[in-house]
């Protein structure tokens, strides 16, 4: 009997990012661009690349991290719109974008995740995003930060 392959976040998402925390199904991750708060959910399940793909109870305890992300994020950064995505074309991996949009961010009205990442300049600001991002995830249960 094979043991279960171990979970392996790609590459990509790793290089675009910082890590938040994880919880029992979830790591949490921050994308690198000082012009949008954004939080990628990863469920840790190997070989998953649609949420349908999911097992029930996984689907349902996704749903919950992407709805508290989201709700927290709403009340920590009063965006006019949270953007919710699961695209997967260019990384596979199931991973969830959750996005905090203002009338005047660069993009608007139209999507970021296909636009080129303006990464922090200064680990201050990369430090600070890190932290209100933190803040937001501790509401999720199990959440232990990175």
């Amino acid at each position: 009997m094979r043991a279960p392959e171990k979970f392996t976040l790609h590459q990509r998402l790793i290089d675009a990012t910082a890590p938040l925390g994880q919880t029992n199904l979830s790591i949490i991750l921050m994308i690198n661009d000082r012009r949008y708060p954004w939080v990628l959910v990863v469920p840790k399940r190997t070989g998953v690349e649609e949420i349908f793909a999911l097992n029930r109870d996984d689907r349902i305890t996704l749903m919950e991290e992407i709805s508290t992300i989201s709700r927290h994020m709403t009340t920590k950064f009063n965006p006019c719109r949270i953007n919710i995505a699961d695209i997967g074309n260019r990384v596979a991996q199931l991973h969830i974008h959750i996005v905090a949009r203002q009338l005047d961010d660069p993009a608007w009205p139209k999507v970021v995740w296909s636009r080129e990442r303006l990464e922090y300049e200064d680990m201050e600001g990369l430090a600070g995003m890190n932290e209100a991002l933190t803040e937001v995830c501790s509401a999720l249960d199990s959440f232990i930060p990175h």
